[in-house]
């Protein structure tokens, strides 16, 4: 019944077969290859970034742009249509209502989960003997505030402005170039059988969401960003379910801004 009042994929997205005459090796090396030269590029970047300050200040526009083009360029040369890797809004009821699901499923455990984790490692771990924290988190637990009580809300004003940059910005490049262009060639290559509220979770759903964190990892050289890969599965699987990048897209940019507003909240 969810399934019928959220909708699904556009019948014209399920039934458009892959036109790819290559074997599939050439297409995998084809679409790694696409993704190793955007990396490079955001990583050639980001590094040059620290002498250049035009390059600093500007990285997550050029980022966004290579997420943008690079696509784009690839999807035209083949003469390919671009709604099936993603790239329409139609039907965008069904993908405003899985966004709205999502986050309303989402968002309320992962305050709660946030507050109950940095609540043991800041104050529970650290009592324990034996205990020594990573650096990173000796010097973020003294400005944890402990909990609900002492925590300071943003106004929605500058979080809407937030939003706003992070879905035109962040979501919609990132989400085009990996829940896209990426997840839908590893689709072609590797068509899932498990199917839960018929959203595909199978091989191509975890290397994507792979990649995607890799690429996190390597561009801001943090390795806690390999963190990202678990909100990756769900934002390709809202990609799956919904047909387009739209509901991936508005809950990637929540995801961030929500992110934001609570370690601004809870953190000094």
């Amino acid at each position: 019944m969810m399934r019928a009042m959220l909708g699904g994929p556009p019948q014209h997205a399920q039934r458009e077969a892959p036109a790819e005459g290559t074997a599939a090796p050439a297409r995998l090396a084809s679409t790694l290859l696409a993704y190793g030269c955007v990396l490079g590029a955001c990583v050639v970047v980001a590094q040059l970034g620290a002498l250049v300050p035009w390059l600093r200040d500007n990285l997550q526009l050029i980022v966004a742009a290579l997420f943008l083009f690079v696509p784009t360029e690839l999807i035209a040369r083949r003469g390919e249509s671009f709604v099936p890797y993603g790239l329409t809004w139609r039907p965008w009821r069904p993908a405003v209502a899985w966004f709205v699901l999502a986050a309303v499923c989402c968002f309320p455990a992962f305050a709660g989960g946030l507050v109950a984790y940095y609540r043991v490692v800041c104050g529970w771990l650290p009592r324990r003997a034996g205990v020594v924290l990573p650096a990173a988190y000796r010097q973020l637990c003294p400005r944890f505030v402990g909990g609900w009580a002492r925590a300071r809300w943003q106004p929605l004003a500058p979080l809407a402005r937030l939003y706003l940059e992070q879905l035109v910005v962040v979501a919609l490049p990132e989400e085009y170039f990996f829940r896209g262009f990426v997840q839908t060639r590893l689709d072609r290559l590797w068509p899932a059988r498990w199917r839960p509220g018929g959203g595909a979770v199978g091989q191509a759903l975890f290397v994507n969401a792979l990649l995607f964190a890799l690429a996190h990892v390597v561009v801001d050289l943090d390795p806690l960003r390999l963190a990202v890969f678990f909100p990756a599965l769900l934002f390709g699987w809202l990609r799956s379910v919904s047909g387009t990048i739209g509901a991936s897209t508005l809950f990637h940019a929540a995801c961030n801004v929500v992110s934001a507003a609570l370690h601004r909240a809870f953190f000094r």
